[in-house]
């Protein structure tokens, strides 16, 4: 047989496994020991759209490090020549939305990483955004059949018509809210809450599309006494399918509000340094921009990146590198006010939003951090001398009338501009992106 006859099979065998990559349900990439893509199926591509909006991953280790900053390190400190890095990691790569009345879950994905060869690691991308909605909704459930049995002091059961009106009222409601059915049958549901509250016909519009909505936030006894509360609302549905009414469990929830808060400030603070994390500090920023845009205000930014960390990693390990984010973070906090925002962004990178803050007032703004980050001195173990570190500053402003609002999302590449040039004029100091002189 000659050589191009013994050929056939296998371009027959490389086509077949290139069809079977192409049309694997789950995703799959190849990755060299450093991260860096050598090959990604469609799928793959897909799922990671969240975090490479032009459809490209270079580097997926690059291309995660603002949600899982510490999955390069894993990935590098493996010391096995094949095994699992990790299995089935979540990562939540996008939020979930309302729009049109249309809700979809986030975008959740269980990643793999196995090496295979000392610088070769598989990465297999399953998509289980339903899964992990579906547990949420089992776990919700079960939380409010315990709440039913376990708490019957602190609860009320009671339902509204398709209108939202209440309907039936009994005991456990009168001993909630303090008020009599006499006062409360035939009135709406917002009669229950603190008129500050905002009003509840999104609320019962979303249970009758989804079959249940839950909310917090407070009602009002028959004394004027507020109460922090929960309230399931659960459509009752009739055999053809119509909603023939609500069934509402509202749930006084005060004694746990702090653990509430506790678990609220967890899931939206990096753990590392006390700031936010990635996305509530663009949930944040939304909310800004918009604020920026209906009242023609000035909204600022501000990227900041620690000079040389990777040397401070290198030389003094990981522990101190740590030490020195929370030292960064901590002395930035201090220089802020109380509505400004500060988020780690991924690795020694972080970005401060400055509401009602125009050109100028952001350049005082970084040089004042850039010079409290200069002056910080960290304890070494072991040595008297403390370390010293720098950091370098981007700036970049819109709004105020002279201009439409960008996204903020423009405005951080932009800032994240200014600091490039800051880096590359020397490190420790502040740039500034395109800033006319006469706003300074």
């Amino acid at each position: 047989m000659d050589t191009a006859a013994a050929a056939l099979p296998l371009e027959a065998e490389h086509e077949a496994l290139l069809q079977f990559l192409y049309v694997c349900p789950v995703g799959v990439a190849q990755l060299d020991g450093h991260g860096t893509v050598d090959m990604m199926n469609p799928l793959a591509i897909q799922l990671l759209m969240p975090v490479a909006p032009m459809g490209v991953v270079e580097n997926l280790f690059d291309a995660l490090a603002g949600i899982e900053p510490d999955l390069r390190h894993r990935a590098e400190s493996f010391t096995e020549e094949r095994g699992a890095i990790c299995e089935n990691h979540r990562i939540q790569l996008s939020n979930g939305s309302v729009r049109r009345g249309q809700r979809t879950d986030p975008l959740v994905v269980a990643l793999t990483l196995l090496r295979i060869e000392p610088d070769r690691i598989m990465a297999v991308l399953v998509d289980v955004s339903k899964q992990v909605a579906q547990e949420r909704l089992v776990r919700q459930h079960e939380a409010w059949l315990a709440a039913i049995f376990n708490g019957v002091k602190d609860f009320a059961i009671y339902s509204l018509s398709c209108a939202g009106e209440i309907e039936t009222w009994n005991a456990t409601g009168e001993r909630l809210f303090g008020l009599p059915a006499s006062e409360v049958v035939g009135r709406g549901i917002d009669v229950l809450h603190d008129q500050r509250e905002p009003s509840w016909n999104p609320a019962l519009e979303a249970a009758r599309h989804d079959g249940w909505y839950l909310r917090e936030g407070w009602c009002s006894r028959g004394d004027g006494e507020r109460f922090w509360s929960n309230t399931l609302i659960s459509a009752m549905k009739l055999e053809e399918g119509e909603i023939s009414g609500f069934c509402v469990v509202t749930r006084d929830t005060n004694e746990r509000k702090q653990s509430l808060d506790e678990l609220r400030r967890l899931t939206t603070t990096d753990q590392l340094t006390g700031t936010l994390n990635r996305y509530a500090f663009f949930e944040r920023a939304a909310a800004e921009e918009m604020r920026c845009r209906r009242h023609g205000e000035w909204m600022s930014a501000i990227m900041i990146d620690a000079d040389h960390f990777k040397r401070v990693n290198d030389v003094h390990g990981h522990a101190v590198g740590d030490r020195v984010l929370k030292s960064l973070a901590t002395v930035c906090q201090g220089e802020l006010r109380g509505n400004d925002v500060i988020a780690r962004l991924g690795g020694e990178e972080f970005a401060v939003l400055l509401p009602s803050t125009d050109p100028a007032q952001a350049l005082r703004v970084a040089e004042r951090l850039r010079a409290q980050i200069e002056a910080l001195e960290i304890p070494l173990p072991g040595n008297e001398v403390p370390l010293r570190i720098t950091a370098s500053l981007g700036i970049a402003a819109t709004g105020g009338g002279a201009e439409e609002v960008r996204k903020v999302e423009e405005l951080l590449e932009m800032a994240d501009q200014a600091l490039y040039r800051a880096k590359h004029g020397g490190r420790n100091r502040v740039e500034a992106h395109r800033l006319e002189p006469a706003a300074l």
